[in-house]
């Protein structure tokens, strides 16, 4: 009889856990369901950001490019422009150089 008692207690409380276990496994659902859509946001905003940083970058490195290219045509130029010019200053640049080195 004791056994009894004590079975029909455990199996009581069982059904009770299972349904106390029910509502908070809906809420832990209804949890992770609420942070999964706030890590979805963040996760877009945080690809918008990058792709926008990433516009920019390609912008800034074209530019550099365009400024590259300008200063290699100025410098080609100015050397079949005044090559004697560009020669001394070759020269001269090289003689300085040479007195540091001693």
């Amino acid at each position: 009889m004791a056994n009894e008692t004590l079975t029909s207690a455990r199996s009581g409380d069982a059904e009770t856990s299972r349904d106390g276990g029910a509502l908070q496994s809906d809420a832990a659902r209804a949890r992770a369901a609420r942070a999964t859509e706030r890590a979805h946001q963040m996760v877009d905003r945080v690809g918008a950001g990058l792709h926008t940083a990433a516009e920019s970058l390609g912008n800034a490195a074209e530019s550099a490019i365009s400024q590259r290219d300008a200063a290699a045509a100025a410098a080609r130029r100015h050397l079949h422009e005044r090559p004697f010019v560009v020669l001394g200053a070759a020269f001269a640049l090289g003689f300085v150089l040479s007195r540091l080195m001693r």
